[in-house]
């Protein structure tokens, strides 16, 4: 996934929890068998399949501490790089041998595995725990009101701005409950252009469906996907034209420069190069340590509008297919819903890693240092107040052949494709690419 894709804050949450009971049911070879999570632990090997680094991001010092306090169940982390995570379990699923048993699933594939037949449906053991939990995950990791997935990472996305800079155009810091609209962005970037700065604004995904989702929802114009089934484009609308000219008119007008991509603008904002920077909470990380004097306030939205915030993240899905659902559960349940206090595995002993979207999780998380500096409790100011305005991806089981239409699409207005004639164009490669599902 991307950046947050990275992190996605709260996004997070949904509605998922635990239903012990007192036997368990043998798991079936193929989803639809009823069973249960049972109060002993039974002796079992898991499978896991993931795209975090077991050392550099603590998988293996997850595994550990949950194999300490539960040593029957034995787990193997499998590693697989983000590219080809997807390849990866789709063959191993397809095959229906039950590995892997555990797999990690970006938030917006959930309906399109479910729909495959390749998650298993966990309604039955994890829907009593919601009130743990965030709304916008249950909502990320469901597919026709059943949950298929248990959130593990979120995301939420903040205006970071450098003091300095503004301080030099004579603009005034926005504090961290306060709200700028996009207009107000555009402006004080050519301000503090014209002071010095090198970048008005840089948008950490500029490209990117998850960055820019809350500027036509703001306007009205919906995700862009509309239907009972969830595979009719609806990109050609007065909201989306409206956020797409302004988008456009923020390159056009040098304030968001042309040619910094998502894996350079984080750097460019640390070096003191941006006055703005609209990012995930990942870009704390890249600013530790830097010399930039940097504050954050609320997700930016236009005037007038509605406000949202980006979110999404990692879940992690079941093999229908497994032969170890018990155990397996017994593991999510532990790492991402109810660890001990209250504060799951994950967040437990992975600091530092994405958002959770479990409350007491996030509440833990924003004690560490990243957060407890002044600039970073602006941070966590924001991440606590846009956990009511979180906006997942919607959900479809077109949602990859949209994500990689609208990217060209994006990528096209930026560079100063009319807008109008983009959005149309848009729409009809996505009915071109979705008739394979309607058949």
């Amino acid at each position: 996934m991307k950046k947050s894709i990275p992190l996605t804050i709260v996004a997070a949450a949904g509605a998922v929890s635990l239903l012990l009971s007192g036997c368990s049911a043998q798991s079936g070879e193929s989803s639809g068998e009823a069973w249960t999570i049972p109060t002993e632990d039974p002796t079992a090997t898991i499978s896991f399949v993931g795209i975090n680094d077991p050392v550099k991001q603590n998988i293996n010092e997850i595994i550990a501490a949950f194999e300490d306090e539960h040593p029957t169940i034995t787990v193997k982390y499998e590693y697989v790089p983000f590219n080809d995570l997807n390849t990866v379990v789709d063959s191993r699923v397809s095959n229906k041998q039950g590995s892997p048993d555990l797999f990690y699933v970006d938030q917006p594939r959930v309906a399109a595995l479910a729909q495959r037949g390749y998650l298993e449906d966990l309604t039955p053991q994890f829907s009593t725990y919601n009130d743990l939990f965030f709304p916008a995950a249950v909502e990320a990791d469901s597919y026709n009101d059943k949950i298929y997935a248990v959130p593990m990472g979120s995301s939420t996305t903040v205006l970071f701005y450098n003091k300095e800079l503004l301080a030099a155009a004579g603009i005034p810091a926005p504090a961290p409950d306060e709200r700028l609209t996009w207009e107000q962005i555009k402006e004080y970037g050519a301000k503090a252009q014209a002071a010095g700065a090198e970048y008005g604004l840089l948008l950490q995904q500029p490209d990117r469906y998850y960055q820019l989702q809350s500027m036509p929802e703001a306007l009205g114009g919906g995700s862009g996907i509309t239907g009972t089934d969830m595979l009719t484009p609806a990109l050609d609308n007065k909201g989306w034209l409206e956020a797409m000219e302004f988008y456009q008119s923020l390159f056009a007008d040098g304030v968001v420069p042309q040619g910094v991509n998502s894996e350079q603008t984080d750097a460019a904002f640390a070096s003191g190069k941006a006055a703005f920077e609209v990012a995930t909470t990942d870009l704390v990380g890249v600013l530790d340590g830097s010399s930039v004097d940097w504050g954050a306030s609320l997700q930016p939205t236009f005037k007038g509008a509605e406000a949202y915030s980006g979110t999404g993240g990692f879940a992690v899905g079941m093999n229908p297919f497994s032969k170890n659902k018990e155990a397996a559960a017994i593991f999510l349940q532990w790492m991402l819903v109810d660890g001990a206090d209250g504060v799951t595995g994950y967040a437990k002993y992975r600091p530092g890693g994405v958002l959770p979207p479990q409350r007491k999780a996030l509440d833990f998380y924003l004690t560490q240092p990243d957060f407890t500096t002044p600039s970073g409790k602006e941070v966590a100011q924001v991440i606590k107040e846009q956990t009511d305005t979180a906006l997942p991806r919607p959900a479809t089981v077109g949602y990859l052949e949209f994500e990689e239409i609208t990217g060209r699409m994006f990528s096209d207005i930026s560079n100063g494709t009319d807008s109008a004639t983009a959005l149309k164009t848009a729409e009809r490669e996505l009915d071109t690419a979705w008739a394979k599902y309607k058949k």
